[in-house]
């Protein structure tokens, strides 16, 4: 019978320590505290049908050692709560002797705060036949202080049904108290904290419903004309959720800077969510903490403002204007690429006499004439045009999608109402202004534009003043002409306009071809042919020079390989190409030589790169660099045009140079003036002494190459042997000879 009492008593235990731990993990709902409570009722009531051979709700419990080795703490009480029986296990938990408990109320060991809700279930016990049990925690006066327990209490009754006795068995659970306690004190210290907080703060579950805001927070929602809590506007919204996913997903804070609505009003606000984590490692709950940056956005957009618009009149200024500009042209050559035009205008206004009403009503009256300027034009605009202020009295419009007529008669407008007069210091005033209009179709720099149109309005001055002039009217034809080819050299190679020409390079003796020059030719849409000399300054301004000169590179060392391994050239058959001081500035130009070579078959020692003497001497130091860097590639270096650069001896002496190519200018005066033949002789003997090889630039007559060969020249070019040709007409010369004699027309 012990055996089955110890079983009995172990599963009440057990079912007590399963609805403690429950508790400890907050994991226990209403009806399953419910349950678990009728169970654990009802396992008492086993416990208690027998006792030995006794009831432990019988008034007599006769088997001493049965309820003595119960496993939990016991005591039995007489209907007036005195101890008339108490085990082992009460004593120690109690720390009191054998007998001590006996004849003790009950009462004396409760805390007074918990003394009247247990006396509440002493009270109905006795009125109320029906209730015999309760399960309740409430605190022990021990020794060692004040300790929670479970009390489990049973009632016996008589077989008239009055109270008999109450069997009470405990459970210790003052560690669970303590840490339900420590919670308490650190929730309410953190509840406390963010109460405290001048910042907005609010907790959400993961539908995003408030709940928790501190005092901050609820200010934030009377904000709110419908008393709501402010939402994310809906260009932040998306990425506000992702961020806030993120922080689920990761359990890591993140911040984040959005715009909100609170009522009518925008603010901007930095978010910081901090992940709260619950006992299952999950996140639970985001603290969500706003901090308003509505102040600091604002003042930083009005300092943005302040930097790109014109104070007195609010108008894009001078840095703001341009990058507008910038944009469109960005927009323009979009389109060119797409096949489409999207032309654009600039208007240059300047105030004419605008110095006289500074100087005579005094400069508050010219502020005033200004702003009413900016309003007139702002009048006279289409939407979506912008206007600037440059500075002084200087404006500029910006037109797009727009033709050259309509920016002119946009341009008369504004003249037609600046004639209204202006009211200034309650005195009328009129005023003109000079406009500058210039148009463009194809892309053009943003730069260009403002010079062109600018322009255009001091010949609208120029003419007489309150009149519109174009830039069209300013340019010489010449002037024009290079603005095409600006534009056009831009694709001239991607549309196979490009194609390179050859000039023999000869022994002055025997004209043989020991070499060749290879010039580039233009053949325009419509100005047919053009020689390197109509668009090579054009290309070596806009940029344009770097990627052109390396298609002449690949292309020449292409043809000479081809040339060579047809047998039509030798082995050491030189190829010369000129090299641009644009080029020559790039980094990597001798790592681009080098794969040019290995990739076309041509070895360093059969290119020689060309520089003018002028290039030569700009920067030397610079120069020199480049020169040595590209001469440990193996190649050859010429100086081309020598005699017009003004080098000195000691200059050369510095550069890794290995040919001199005499200007022609002084090989076509060399029979006529003894000045020019006198430094054809010196460039010769200076060429013998720096151990440099010469070689002559325009031999155009018998009598030139008569007279190098006397004076020891090796070698030379010019129309005496060949000009250039085509790569087809020249592979006939390597195979054919030069003949015995050319025409002497000029070329390039």
């Amino acid at each position: 019978m012990t055996d089955h009492v110890s079983a009995v008593n172990s599963a009440v235990e057990a079912m007590d320590g399963l609805l403690d731990r429950l508790e400890k993990l907050d994991a226990i709902t209403p009806d399953l505290r419910s349950a678990l409570q009728r169970l654990a009722n009802r396992s008492a009531d086993v416990a208690g049908i027998t006792l030995g051979e006794q009831r432990w709700d019988g008034v007599v419990l006769t088997d001493d050692e049965a309820f003595d080795s119960a496993p939990v703490p016991l005591i039995v009480t007489d209907p007036l709560g005195f101890v008339i029986r108490a085990n082992v296990k009460m004593l120690e938990l109690t720390e009191t002797a054998p007998g001590t408990l006996l004849g003790m109320h009950s009462g004396d060991y409760i805390h007074s705060d918990d003394y009247d809700f247990l006396a509440d279930i002493w009270v109905r016990m006795q009125v109320e036949t029906d209730f015999n049990t309760a399960i309740t925690e409430f605190r022990l006066l021990l020794p060692r202080g004040a300790r929670w327990v479970r009390g489990a209490i049973r009632a016996s009754r008589n077989d008239d049904l009055s109270l008999a006795n109450l069997v009470v068995h405990f459970t210790d659970v003052d560690d669970k108290h303590a840490v339900e306690q420590a919670l308490d004190r650190s929730s309410r210290k953190f509840g406390d904290l963010l109460d405290s907080l001048p910042d907005p703060i609010v907790r959400v579950n993961r539908a995003f419903e408030v709940q928790f805001a501190n005092p901050a927070a609820r200010q934030y929602r009377n904000l709110g004309r419908y008393h709501e809590w402010p939402r994310v506007t809906e260009e932040n919204r998306a990425e506000y959720l992702e961020v806030a996913e993120r922080c689920w997903a990761t359990g890591e804070s993140t911040t984040f800077e959005h715009s909100m609505l609170a009522g009518d009003d925008v603010l901007w606000c930095e978010s910081t969510f901090v992940p709260e984590v619950g006992p299952s490692s999950k996140v639970e709950t985001l603290l969500v903490i706003w901090r308003d940056q509505t102040t600091r956005r604002r003042h930083e957009e009005l300092l943005a403002y302040r930097a790109t618009h014109d104070a007195l009149t609010g108008l894009p200024n001078r840095a703001r204007f341009s990058d507008l500009l910038e944009v469109a042209v960005e927009r323009q050559v979009t389109s060119a690429e797409l096949g489409q035009k999207r032309p654009i205008a600039v208007l240059f206004l300047d105030l004419d006499r605008f110095k006289f009403v500074n100087d005579s009503l005094g400069h508050l009256a010219g502020d005033d004439l200004l702003k009413n300027v900016a309003e007139r034009l702002t009048g006279a605009i289409r939407p979506g045009d912008v206007i600037g202020r440059l500075g002084g009295d200087e404006f500029t419009i910006l037109a797009e999608d727009i033709s050259r007529e309509d920016a002119v008669m946009m341009a008369e407008r504004i003249l037609e109402r600046l004639k209204e007069p202006f009211m200034i210091n309650g005195r009328e005033f009129i005023s003109s202004a000079s406009i500058g209009v210039v148009s463009s179709e194809t892309p053009a720099g943003s730069t260009d534009l403002m010079r062109w149109a600018d322009s255009a309005m001091y010949r609208a001055k120029g003419l007489g003043r309150s009149r519109v002039a174009t830039y069209e009217e300013v340019l010489a034809p010449e002037v024009m002409d290079q603005l095409e080819l600006d534009q056009m050299i831009r694709s001239a190679a991607e549309r196979g306009e490009l194609e390179l020409y050859y000039q023999p390079e000869v022994l002055i003796a025997t004209s043989e071809i020991v070499g060749v020059e290879a010039l580039l030719r233009w053949h325009h849409p419509t100005k047919g042919l053009l020689g390197a000399e109509r668009f090579i300054p054009v290309a070596e301004d806009n940029g344009m020079i770097v990627p052109i000169g390396a298609w002449v590179l690949r292309q020449a060392c292409e043809q000479v390989s081809q040339w060579i391994a047809d047998g039509l050239a030798g082995s050491e058959f030189m190829l010369r190409v000129n090299l641009s001081p644009r080029q020559m500035d790039r980094d990597g130009l001798p790592k681009v030589i080098t794969e040019t070579l290995e990739e076309t078959g041509i070895r360093p020692t059969n290119l020689c790169l060309e520089i003018t003497e002028t290039s030569l001497m700009s920067d030397t130091e610079h120069t020199q660099v480049s020169l040595e860097d590209l001469a440990s590639v193996g190649i050859t270096l010429a100086v081309d045009d020598f005699g017009t650069g003004y080098s000195s001896l000691s200059s050369l002496k510095r550069f890794p140079i290995d040919v001199l190519k005499i200007d022609k200018s002084f090989i076509s005066g060399m029979t006529k003036k003894s000045r020019d033949e006198a430094i054809v002789r010196t460039v010769i003997t200076l060429s013998d002494t720096l151990n440099l090889t010469p070689t002559a630039e325009g031999v155009e007559t018998e009598d030139q190459r008569a007279l190098l060969e006397e004076m020891g020249c090796p070698r030379g070019q010019g129309f005496l042997f060949s000009r250039p040709v085509p790569a087809d007409e020249f592979a006939e010369l390597l195979r054919d000879g030069i003949p015995s004699a050319q025409p002497t027309q000029r070329d390039s």
